[in-house]
């Protein structure tokens, strides 16, 4: 497992100046959070790239197929309340592989969270349904697991928000050159607004 914290930087700051400003700071939090991996077993390395263009570097990693993960790296400490956005099952499987990797004694909630802006959708409950069993069926202890279904038209605005109660967050992604077009900008402003690290699982890469 790769874990890449990707760090964007002004258009006016070059890469390397910005990762040298950076005093190491970023690298330390990737590898504390790649550390809680290697607990578990996982065979993991962590990265951290310096960027003018996240969308693109994102893009270009996921479709090299080098990176499991991807993080948008914050202040990292215990993992106990854990927000799963999901807007569809076709990245199902690895994030709950991932979600459950992540879970440890810490561990208090995760929230599925399915946020839909048309009252009529048909999809959101059985999704959950789906999300929950898989985390079940993976070891995770369904008294910690929570279903949230949440109509709203302002679908990023209200992940966002929910975010805010959680310190943990993984959105996952439907094609790797879609990543960012998927959730818009939900990684950064969750990032932003919270101060928690968020974890984008991309899906496997088709060789």
């Amino acid at each position: 497992m790769l874990v890449l914290g990707i760090n964007k930087v002004p258009d006016q700051t070059v890469p390397d100046q910005a990762r040298e400003n950076d005093h190491g700071e970023s690298k330390e939090r990737i590898n504390n959070i790649a550390s809680k991996f290697r607990e578990s077993g996982s065979n993991v390395t962590s990265k951290v790239i310096f960027t003018h263009n996240r969308r693109d570097t994102i893009d270009r990693v996921t479709k090299e197929g080098e990176c499991n993960v991807i993080l948008v790296p914050n202040h990292a400490g215990r993992m106990e309340w854990i927000l799963v956005p999901l807007r569809g099952n076709t990245n199902i499987d690895r994030i709950s592989d991932f979600v459950a990797d992540l879970t440890t004694d810490e561990l208090r909630r995760v929230t599925l969270l399915h946020v839909t802006d048309s009252e009529s959708d048909q999809e959101g409950k059985p999704l959950l349904t789906e999300a929950r069993q898989k985390l079940v069926d993976k070891g995770v202890d369904e008294q910690f697991i929570e279903t949230d279904l949440i109509t709203s038209h302002e679908v990023v605005e209200t992940i966002t928000e929910q975010a805010k109660n959680y310190d943990t967050i993984v959105i996952g992604g439907t094609e790797p050159s879609l990543l960012d077009r998927v959730f818009g900008d939900i990684p950064h402003r969750i990032s932003q607004e919270t101060g928690c690290p968020v974890f984008i699982i991309p899906p496997e890469t088709k060789s």
